[in-house]
């Protein structure tokens, strides 16, 4: 079975700088890592743990940087971070899964085929890679079923198949 998911890339800007020694401005990361873990879990459907940006970044237009997302069950994914200006307006690029779409899409496919109602739990954080794969659980109530996803491009189309 193949399905589509979309990607998710952050549009928002976020005004994220602080003053420094000597003038410059620098990223605030703490108001960095909170608008990014409040954005992939908007947008991405991620249950995120924590965000870890690099320090004292310079707030410089143009420039980039990367922060590591780890949701809630311990998977990790790259944001990058653009710089939109030298006040610390940022943009941010997750190209994560939306994996709380996959996972109905997952359950509603499954019922199609086999009229068993199912619920589905996948990794929080899926960076679509082509032919990269995750593993999901499908639950009946009363069995659990391995589900194994090979991502079919990087655009986050995948097919799945339910393990016995």
């Amino acid at each position: 079975m193949s399905l589509r998911h979309a990607l998710i890339v952050g549009s928002a800007v976020a005004a994220a700088a602080g003053a420094a020694g000597c003038g410059e401005t620098v990223i605030d990361t703490g108001k960095a890592e909170r608008f990014i873990s409040k954005t992939v879990g908007e947008q991405a459907g991620v249950r995120v743990k924590s965000v870890a940006c690099p320090k004292d970044v310079k707030a410089k237009k143009g420039d980039t940087f990367r922060c590591t997302v780890t949701g809630r069950d311990g998977t990790k994914g790259a944001v990058v971070v653009s710089q939109q200006d030298n006040k610390g307006n940022v943009h941010v690029s997750a190209p994560f899964l939306h994996i709380r779409e996959a996972e109905v899409s997952i359950a509603e496919q499954i019922k199609k085929q086999t009229s068993a109602v199912v619920s589905v739990s996948c990794p929080e954080i899926v960076v679509p890679v082509k032919d990269s794969k995750f593993r999901c659980q499908a639950t009946d109530g009363q069995r659990t079923h391995p589900v194994s996803a090979t991502m079919t491009d990087a655009q986050g189309n995948f097919r799945f198949k339910v393990e016995k």
